[in-house]
């Protein structure tokens, strides 16, 4: 008798071990599949296959490119910018964005190198680089990044021609496809009505432009470098490109230095200046005084235009989401015969749907009047 509860006890002890050791696992396996189902597989747009959250709350950027998409399309999914907000741009930024901290930039040349620490206790749940191309170099940049900060870092397309596919796989990952939609929309029916019309344009019409940078207006952008795309695209001839041999700007991605003797020499039709950080507003003055500025064909026609720069640059860094409005301003500026935007009704439309932001009449104004008087 006593053998026989000795044996029962046994078996109850045996059978509760196994019951204990199937609950374990059977826990085991479901708080496996449920961090499977936090995260997800994606293809980003340099073919990369990365895990990443299947909800993404917080984005951080590698650059100002990848930080201006990100405001345009998710301002409140944004946890810092790569450079300081001035005030005309605070202006222009509307939400908690414009007190967002500076944690400078993963990917590129700029000054401000991002302070990995506060990147990685904010904790972002991706990172975007977004670059005009996709290099290895940007490949293996990516993969740098992640390697440091243990953050899936995305490769976005920042060629200009492919905002509507980047929009559409951004709006996606980021379960923003609504949202994403309409600024695809307004990007493709933008960017279609102006290159009909592009691709027409004789060789006879082509204006040649000089695009003027730096305190003294004599440092330029070249061939290939994003921030002059929106002319290119345009078939406006970069007068840099028709007289300085490719081999002396091989390599070169901007900042390319003229002398005013060549530019005197090259006297183009058009000159589009390039304004806020990047260029001294003491232009203004040394243009309107200085004799050889006032000799070139250009000023003295008045067709002499001031890039608007509230809150970006329309036209020139960063290559971003800003120069959809600028390839509006620049085709009516350069093309006033062949285009027939209404340009105060666009750049309120775009100010509206991609900067948040409802412009006022005195505001709009401001920004028209970019023309040398």
């Amino acid at each position: 008798m006593g053998v026989g509860v000795k044996m029962k006890k046994r078996i109850v002890l045996l059978f509760v071990i196994l019951i204990s050791f199937i609950l374990m696992n059977v826990g085991v396996i479901a708080a496996e599949d449920s961090q499977a189902d936090k995260q997800k597989l994606i293809t980003d747009m340099a073919g990369r296959e990365l895990m990443v959250p299947t909800k993404i709350n917080k984005i951080f950027a590698a650059n100002n490119t990848g930080a201006v998409l990100g405001y345009c399309l998710v301002p409140d999914k944004l946890i810092g910018w790569n450079s300081k907000l001035n005030n005309n741009m605070k202006k222009y930024i509307k939400g908690k964005a414009t007190s967002l901290p500076v944690m400078g930039t993963l990917y590129g040349n700029a000054k401000s190198k991002a302070n990995l620490e506060e990147i990685a206790l904010t904790a972002p749940d991706i990172i975007l680089l977004m670059s005009p191309k996709i290099t290895k170099k940007v490949i293996n940049s990516a993969d740098k990044i992640t390697g440091k900060l243990g953050i899936p870092v995305i490769v976005i397309d920042g060629q200009f021609k492919n905002t509507g596919k980047t929009l559409e796989f951004l709006g996606g990952l980021l379960g923003e496809k609504e949202r994403a939609e309409k600024l695809k929309d307004y990007f493709e029916n933008v960017y279609q009505k102006v290159i009909t019309i592009a691709v027409d344009i004789k060789q006879e019409q082509r204006v040649n432009v000089y695009y003027a940078r730096g305190d003294k207006g004599l440092t330029t952008e070249i061939k290939g470098s994003p921030n002059t795309e929106i002319l290119r695209l345009l078939r406006a001839r970069n007068v840099v490109d028709l007289n300085i041999s490719a081999e002396n700007t091989s390599g070169l991605a901007g900042n390319y230095t003229v002398t005013m003797e060549q530019l005197l020499l090259w006297n183009p039709d058009l000159i589009i200046v390039g304004s806020g950080f990047y260029t001294a507003s003491g232009l203004v003055d040394i243009i309107k005084e200085d004799k050889s500025w006032q000799s070139l064909k250009a000023v003295a026609n008045r067709q002499l235009f001031f890039i608007p720069c509230a809150p970006f640059n329309w036209i020139d860094r960063p290559p971003s989401l800003n120069r959809i409005i600028g390839l509006v301003w620049a085709a009516e500026n350069i093309y006033p015969d062949l285009y027939n935007f209404d340009l105060a009704e666009e750049i309120k439309k775009f100010y509206k749907l991609f900067y948040h932001y409802d412009l006022t009449e005195t505001e709009l104004n401001k920004l028209l009047d970019c023309r040398l008087k």
